[in-house]
């Protein structure tokens, strides 16, 4: 722990970073050739180490992850719609660079951002004013109730963005016209809401929204041809 267990500090923290490598047996261009024959004919180290790597399958993954941070202070109302603990954030970010006889290399960067803001106020909590009143002929005022609250509100934003870099090998081409892009950015919104306005009326609300995000073209910003 951090910070002091008073904060009410809500920090869960994932890391993650692995490395894998694949060598075949067989050369993937020579497939009747072993790789270790064609490495031992080659006397430059520095080609022997690129034939090598060009016949491996290399997978990296680099990933920071913060789920559901938030704050729920000590003593906090926890009926209260302006508490803290009502909010919490999310981020990740996962970084996947793969490389393998076709592809020279391909970066794939995630990002995941999300707001939620939730709030449960349970069963109860009418209010009653003329709940005094015993004429019977006053009846229907004294019974008139109101909830001044919502019982429940849930608000979800999440925000998520791709963007992959894709090089292949042997294209027989320049480097600027061998690189690949593909991006996705999307915003999804969701909203529930439920109100007992009194005890024999009652609202509820729900809706979804989902937007694409568009963004520049790289090859447009590059100053190429359009795919």
């Amino acid at each position: 722990r951090f910070f002091p267990q008073t904060w009410g500090l809500r920090l869960p923290l994932y890391l993650q970073h692995s490395r894998s490598v694949s060598t075949p047996e067989y050369d993937p261009y020579d497939l009747d050739v072993r790789l270790t024959d064609k490495l031992d004919i080659e006397d430059d180290g520095q080609v022997r180490d690129s034939l090598r790597e060009q016949a491996q399958e290399i997978n990296k993954i680099s990933a920071i992850n913060l789920n559901n941070v938030g704050i729920t202070p000590a003593g906090g109302n926890p009926k209260s719609p302006l508490n803290p603990a009502n909010l919490s954030l999310s981020y990740g970010y996962t970084k996947t660079e793969r490389s393998d006889p076709f592809i020279s290399n391909e970066t794939i960067n995630d990002h995941t951002g999300a707001v939620d803001y939730t709030f449960t106020r349970g069963r109860g909590g009418s209010i009653e004013p003329f709940k005094g009143i015993k004429s019977k002929y006053l009846k229907l005022l004294s019974e008139f109730n109101i909830n001044p609250l919502p019982n429940s509100v849930t608000i979800a934003n999440v925000l998520n963005r791709s963007f992959a870099t894709t090089s292949y090998r042997f294209s027989g081409v320049d480097d600027e016209f061998n690189t690949f892009y593909n991006k996705r950015f999307t915003w999804d919104r969701t909203y529930n809401g439920r109100w007992d306005l009194t005890r024999s009326l009652k609202l509820g609300y729900n809706a979804n929204m989902n937007a694409t995000i568009d963004e520049p073209d790289e090859n447009r910003l590059l100053g190429l041809p359009e795919e």
